[in-house]
């Protein structure tokens, strides 16, 4: 039942201008364009309990020879005894060196110095590659909504303005000049959790408030008296570093106020005074001129006074030039629901769970609001809402939309990751080449247990990788000891401008996941997609010294691990067993352990930690053992030894190679249906991307020039883009260091291609103008009816009217070459595909 996605996924745009043009050491193989599917439905898989299917009739294992073409890692599990020591926290909190979770062991089994490569970590490196080369689903992509936050001029920029701020237009008031005029539409409250286990917010009035005063009130000299670093005295210096968190005698304690007219109009000046490097003021431009309506709190007191408002203290994070804090005052009597439905699985409908998940609660939030402040009561956990908390919060039809500890929070967006790939590609009732041999479990259980739609095992079983040979240590190990590398962090699918298609490149135009949708032929959908599979390009062989951080980070680091990687040039060995395949999935995995592209390209896998620095690249090779099944079990001995039915042996080179993988190639290539004759995948676009992300050794990113701007480094080298991570602060630059800033978008694959190695075939769209081939089903009153391929679940059919016929006979079964002239519908809503032979 392989399914044609339509509309078509969109194609990203890449941009001509050196300027929009960004860098990274990833890049995506494009989403398909059809979800090829390995039988029609899961009753069509084979049985476990059998060998006499014929159409599954391949049953052996591959020998399989692993070579690390650049330092490879995979992390030791802990031991039970180190388990119970991190749970119960007796380990150093100020060195992440020491912590457990940072140990430096390479995976072992049995001696530290005999690494192992698991078998799981071989497991999920061939599905992956197998998901992508059979044109199948994605499975792994999240259904949670990622948070923003920004005030920019893109369009994520206005998107979010226009949810947390109203725009009243322009005003003015002397002698200050006209300007735009804004109110926030984020209201402040309390945070309650009710005895029956829901949640509410008791609303309140707000204030802001000069942060020189609330520090005047409680005896402090500065702002920064406010704030903390770890837990000590702020020094003015370093008071830009992310880690200042407010001071706990302040943040939530009572105060008595004085409050301004209710929400009078200010005006705010465009440039604050700076001191520069020399110790000289000047002036610095933050935003243009504008008028905000809020109210203001003033003279403040932190003893009681009858005669003045009660509220709160809410101190938000520090930045440079901020001088504003909160006050919550009096409840207003208003309150609004919170939801949290723990067990729905739309998580719009959680929103206290989505707080507290672990991609929203920031490192800044752990900090800021530990488990034991204020008075020693304990929260959940650190960063945790508890009762009686204020926060700011957004309302809906008298619900709370979403609600955070500061003004300007982070917000979901509407959709998902998961809400951007096509419904095929997600579908649970297709069943791909990775499913059907990888096997699956599905969570929907309409299925009763024991029914292949519910769940279906592996095919495929893969041991663990270990040394063919004794190495002498310096001949195994990158280094000596421990290498401590630059950061690695998790992946950012938040940086919309390149995980989604973009189909412009300005700024202000950029797609992103809650961008409009749109409406063709009366079917919405949405404005762009996901870019696809991510995966990191190969950079040829890195050493020990390239590997490790510069400068080396501080003990008390949160950010930094270390690790012990097996050098390049060593070999392990492991095997991959099958059972009961057909000819196409015997083919795919050949396909997948030595992947079938250009005679003169070398291609490794990716495997382990360190692929952003050129790390994990590791080259295959594999001898076929195919058993003959009958002589297996039908017999016990084989003259003095036992019977295992062992009757092909097969090196796969090339000529291997190319005649095992051939019926798999022809099964896709007839799903695809492209639109012009090509023999093998690596023919197809995709799949030539796909190799070009696989060739060794790859694209080495070129570093930083340090002291020039961001508009002005090498993101783009002379003949493509540079593969290292863009900087947020380049060394030596005062402005314009920030290298995300303008969110360039990264070019797709084709950007490291040469022009020979583009590819043109493309899979067959139902569209005007698309060719096609098609089965003759039969002939009525003039009229052709014809079988179209990759129906799947569609209900339409092909016709060539009595004018369309060009002169032409037709045979019943005939397979005839055709252009779509029109697309239509018939008395039954059925959709026609209007065809003319070519």
């Amino acid at each position: 039942m392989t399914t044609r996605i339509e509309p078509k996924p969109k194609e990203h745009k890449n941009s001509r201008d050196p300027q929009r043009i960004a860098s990274a050491p990833y890049n995506f193989i494009p989403l398909p364009e059809v979800m090829v599917t390995a039988v029609d439905n899961a009753n069509q898989l084979p049985h476990h309990n059998t060998y006499a299917n014929a159409g599954y009739a391949h049953t052996g294992y591959f020998d399989v020879t692993l070579t690390t073409k650049s330092p490879v890692y995979v992390r030791a599990p802990l031991t039970l005894q180190e388990f119970e020591k991190q749970e119960r926290g007796d380990e150093p909190k100020d060195n992440f060196r020491a912590l457990m979770k940072n140990k430096a062991d390479f995976f072992y089994t049995r001696q530290k110095d005999a690494p192992v490569i698991p078998g799981s970590s071989l497991r999920g490196m061939l599905r992956g590659l197998l998901e992508i080369v059979s044109y199948g689903k994605m499975t792994r992509v999240t259904d949670k909504q990622l948070f923003y936050r920004t005030v920019d001029d893109t369009a994520v920029g206005e998107h979010y303005r226009s949810q947390m701020v109203e725009d009243l237009g322009e005003t003015e008031v002397k002698p200050n000049r006209r300007a735009p005029y804004y109110a926030s539409r984020v209201k402040g409250g309390i945070f309650r959790i009710l005895k029956d286990g829901t949640y509410e917010i008791e609303e309140c009035t707000v204030a802001r408030v000069e942060l020189q005063e609330i520090a005047s009130a409680f005896g402090k000299t500065t702002v920064h008296d406010l704030y903390e670093l770890n837990g000590k005295t702020l020094d003015p210096l370093k008071s830009v570093n992310p880690n200042v968190t407010p001071r706990w005698d302040v943040q939530h304690a009572d105060v008595w106020f004085d409050v301004e007219s209710e929400k009078p109009i200010f005006f705010r000046k465009k440039t604050v005074q700076v001191r520069r490097r020399d110790g000289s003021m000047g002036e610095r431009l933050i935003h243009p001129d504008l008028y905000l309506r809020m109210s203001k709190g003033k003279k403040l007191e932190t003893i009681p006074n009858s005669h003045k408002t009660q509220g709160i203290v809410v101190l938000t994070g520090w930045m440079e030039n901020k001088h504003w804090g909160f006050i919550f005052g009096p409840k207003t009597g208003q309150t609004v629901e919170v939801w949290n439905q723990s067990e729905s699985d739309d998580w719009s409908r959680r929103l206290v769970d989505r707080f507290q998940d672990d991609d929203q609660i920031s490192q800044w939030q752990e900090k800021a609001f530990p488990q034991d402040k204020p008075n020693g009561t304990e929260r959940g956990q650190k960063g945790n809402l508890r009762d009686g908390e204020p926060v700011f919060y957004l309302e809906e039809n008298g619900r709370a939309k979403f609600f955070g500890r500061a003004q300007l929070f982070r917000l979901p967006y509407e959709n998902s990751p998961r809400d951007l790939l096509p419904e095929p590609l997600r579908d649970p009732m297709l069943i791909d080449f990775a499913e059907a041999m990888f096997g699956y479990v599905r969570e929907d259980k309409s299925a009763k247990q024991g029914q292949k739609a519910r769940a279906y095992a592996s095919r495929i079983f893969v041991t663990d990788a270990r040394l063919m040979k004794e190495y002498a240590q310096d001949k195994l190990w990158l280094a000596r000891g421990a290498i401590t590398p630059p950061i690695l962090a998790t992946p950012k699918p938040t940086a919309f401008q390149q995980y989604l298609v973009q189909l412009d490149d300005g700024k202000k135009i950029l797609t992103h996941y809650d961008s409009p949708t749109e409406t063709d032929d009366g079917e919405v959908s949405p404005k762009t997609t996901l870019r696809g599979h991510k995966l990191y390009w190969h950079q040829d062989n890195p050493n020990a010294k390239r590997l490790t951080a510069n400068p080396l980070p501080e003990p008390s680091s949160t950010q930094h691990t270390q690790f012990r990687p097996v050098r390049e040039g060593v070999e392990f060995k492991f095997r991959v067993y099958f059972e009961n395949l057909s000819a196409e999935e015997l083919g795919a995995l050949c396909w997948t352990l030595q992947p079938l592209g250009e005679t003169a390209a070398k291609y490794c896998h990716a495997l382990g930690m360190g692929k952003p620095f050129g790390m994990g690249a590791v080259q295959l090779s594999a001898t076929l053992h195919l058993t003959d099944r009958k002589a297996r079990y039908g017999a016990l001995f084989s003259d003095t030894d036992w019977a295992e039915g062992e009757t092909t042996v097969e090196k796969l080179d090339r000529h291997a190679l190319e005649t095992r993988v051939a019926s798999f190639e022809q099964y896709v290539l007839q799903e695809l249906q492209p639109n012009e004759p090509v023999k093998h995948l690596y023919e197809m676009p995709r799949v030539a991307m796909l190799l070009k992300m696989m060739e060794f050794p790859g694209f080495p990113a070129e570093k930083v020039l340090e002291g020039s701007p961001a508009n002005q480094q090498n993101r783009m080298l002379a003949s493509h883009p540079n593969t290292r991570y863009m900087m947020i602060q380049i060394p030596g630059v005062q402005r314009d260091r920030n290298e995300y800033k303008e969110r360039p978008a990264l070019p797709d694959v084709t950007a490291f291609m040469t022009e020979a190695e583009k590819k043109t075939a493309q899979p067959v769209t139902y569209h005007k103008g698309a060719r096609l081939k098609a089965v003759v089903h039969h002939e009525d009153d003039g009229f052709v009816f014809l079988d179209l391929p990759n129906q799947g679940a569609e209900k339409r059919y092909g016709i060539i009217d009595p004018e369309n016929r060009r002169g032409r006979e037709f045979a019943q079964d005939e397979l005839v070459t055709i252009e779509i002239v029109d697309l239509d519908k018939d008395e039954h809503d059925v959709e026609i595909v209007v065809c003319a032979p070519v």
